[in-house]
């Protein structure tokens, strides 16, 4: 099967953080992935096929560990989209009960892999 654009997006991060800006820095929110958090994440549908894990066990594909990570651990976020389709196109996720207004600093470890036309890399969907 020839798979057009596919992107693999790791938001490895055994942090993400919001954290109020200038110099208040205040953490607003804070998710570091240790736990399967699924439940509490709102996954916003794009035009195409996506996949989201929020518990991803990253060293399962050979990627390194976060700088930021906690204790060691290779868990993080795992976005992927256009895996079959095709098509361009993209989506996003949000923490469930989370409303921010204002100035803020939005902090986190990425890892970002383009596969390919021709890829017969798997993305579990």
């Amino acid at each position: 099967m020839r798979m057009t654009d596919r992107l693999f997006v790791l938001a490895l991060s055994s942090l993400i953080a919001l954290a109020a800006s200038p110099a208040a820095a205040q953490v607003l929110y804070m998710q570091d992935f240790q736990t399967d958090d699924t439940a509490n994440w709102t996954v916003n549908d794009g035009p195409t096929d996506e996949h989201a894990d929020f518990f991803f066990d990253y060293s399962s594909v050979g990627v390194p560990l976060a700088p930021n990570s906690a204790s060691g651990s290779t868990r993080g976020m795992r976005l992927a989209t256009n895996i079959t389709d095709g098509i361009f196109g993209g989506f996003s996720v949000s923490p469930n009960g989370q409303s921010f207004t204002g100035d803020y600093v939005l902090k986190f470890d990425l890892w970002h892999n383009f596969l390919g036309a021709d890829s017969s890399a798997a993305i579990p969907g």
